[in-house]
């Protein structure tokens, strides 16, 4: 067993602080690999032209809607479910979710993935009509030569998405990291060669990029099932291979909220870019492209404890041992608010080396307001921290439906009607978009921190230990 494999007993009885840091490791690193992988994508395109690097900007917004409001259920599902019935001894139970979530991401990812082909026209003509200025005709025709490719492939990215989900259910990160490794190298060697022609294969374009990211998402899937079968976890086994109703309803009753909770979030994020824009132009957007990225680097650091938090209170659950589910949460809630402490100190000092090193030709307005953004939701990382632990220790309970509240509340009844107001109804300016953000940030999270107070001191976790099966 590696160093980063975990076993059922260790994540139930070894200190719940080195289990966390140890099964979020590899996350973070996957994450961080994710980053590398758009980056070169990023290259790649700007080589072919400004108009590709346009269309796949444009046609991001419906993958990523797409894809968190309906495949990303079946990750969560299969997560929770594999994790608790581990917890429980029941090696069995967590194959047969395995299974039932391949089949209904296939399912899903088919169906999604037929939607887009046919109406690609239709999704990029609704995003580029909100974009002040309106898009020209060769970036739209770029975005819908790449939309329709992805649509085909869509369903790789959630399969791979359900085996990696599994792993992490199971205790071992690493071999999610050796599928993102494998998504990211396949990715990187067929853009280029698919996008400008090598040996028999002719210059696709924008096209070719396209295969290349589905060539990734391929390759990544085929690496996980090839471990799935052949490591010593041996997730698959033809008994399990059956279909359930009872199944089925109890995977999507954990992992709908948390699709729902994407897509709203998906178009939170398309209002309140229409809103900077509107009020601050170029100078606003660069603010709010500069923010998103440096905060990329606190958010995944969030994401990989989120997800191991998952796994060990899922685990903790299914062995008995709601004691050790709760302090799991409060232990990564103070490791993740002390390391975003930390990330969020030095972005509130150093903003203006920040901006300079990310875009170095940004000066006037635009450095102004970049600098002020940084600053702004710096103050927030904190508190971001612990939200994020929080909604793991909710959702490992099955609790999704819970922290889907959570989050809408925190877009729409919080984020967006304060930024609305500010800006419109008493013309703070765009900084206050910012400081919108992070109010409701800090209300969410005393809210929701508040709540899974009350809720684990009224038995939550204790209940939940009766419903692994």
């Amino acid at each position: 067993m590696g160093f980063f494999d975990r076993s059922t007993e260790e994540i139930t009885r070894s200190p719940v602080g080195r289990v966390l840091v140890i099964l979020a490791g590899p996350i973070f690193v996957q994450n961080v690999v994710h980053v590398l992988q758009q980056l070169i994508d990023l290259y790649w395109l700007g080589r072919h032209s400004s108009a590709g690097i346009a269309a796949v900007g444009l046609a991001v917004p419906v993958i990523l809607f797409l894809l968190k409001s309906t495949i990303s259920a079946t990750f969560v599902g299969t997560q929770v479910l594999v994790s608790q019935r581990i917890g429980a001894d029941s090696e069995e139970g967590a194959r047969r979710a395995l299974f039932t979530g391949l089949v209904v991401t296939a399912l899903l990812g088919l169906g999604i993935g037929g939607l887009m082909f046919f109406n690609v026209g239709t999704l990029i003509e609704a995003i580029s009509s909100v974009r002040p200025g309106g898009t020209d005709a060769t970036t739209l025709l770029y975005a819908r030569r790449y939309l329709r490719v992805i649509a085909l492939g869509v369903v790789f990215a959630g399969l791979s998405d359900v085996v990696e989900a599994a792993f992490l259910g199971w205790g071992d990160s690493r071999s999610t990291l050796y599928v993102n490794v494998a998504t990211v190298m396949a990715n990187s060697v067929a853009t280029p060669i698919f996008m400008f022609g090598v040996g028999p294969v002719p210059a696709m374009g924008i096209t070719g990029a396209a295969i290349g990211t589905v060539g990734g998402y391929l390759s990544g899937f085929l690496l996980g099932v090839a471990l799935a079968v052949g490591g010593p976890h041996d997730l698959f086994s033809w008994s399990a291979a059956t279909l359930d109703r009872g199944e089925v309803r109890e995977l999507l009753d954990v992992g709908l909220p948390h699709a729902v909770k994407g897509g709203a979030d998906s178009v939170g994020d398309t209002v309140l870019v229409v809103l900077i824009f509107s009020v601050a132009g170029s100078a606003g957007m660069v603010a709010y492209t500069v923010s998103s990225r440096v905060g990329t680097v606190a958010f995944r650091t969030t994401d990989a404890l989120n997800q191991a938090a998952q796994t060990v209170v899922g685990q903790n659950l299914g062995a008995d041992q709601p004691d050790r589910a709760l302090r799991t949460v409060w232990t990564g809630a103070a490791i993740s608010a002390g390391l975003l402490l930390v990330l969020g100190g030095a972005q509130y000092l150093f903003p203006g080396t920040l901006t300079r090193l990310l875009s170095p030709e940004v000066d006037g307005r635009a450095f102004a307001l970049s600098t002020a953004a940084l600053r702004i939701v710096a103050i927030s990382y904190p508190a971001f921290g612990v939200l994020a632990l929080v909604r793991a220790g909710f959702n490992g309970a099955r609790r999704t439906k819970t922290t889907m509240a959570a989050s809408l509340a925190q877009t729409w009844l919080l984020y967006i009607p304060l930024a609305l107001a500010a800006v419109f109804a008493f013309e703070y300016g765009v900084t206050a978009v910012f400081w919108a953000d992070t109010i409701a940030t800090f209300v969410v999270a005393l809210g929701l921190g508040g709540y899974f107070v009350y809720s684990t001191n009224r038995g939550m976790y204790q209940r939940a230990t009766e419903q692994v099966d």
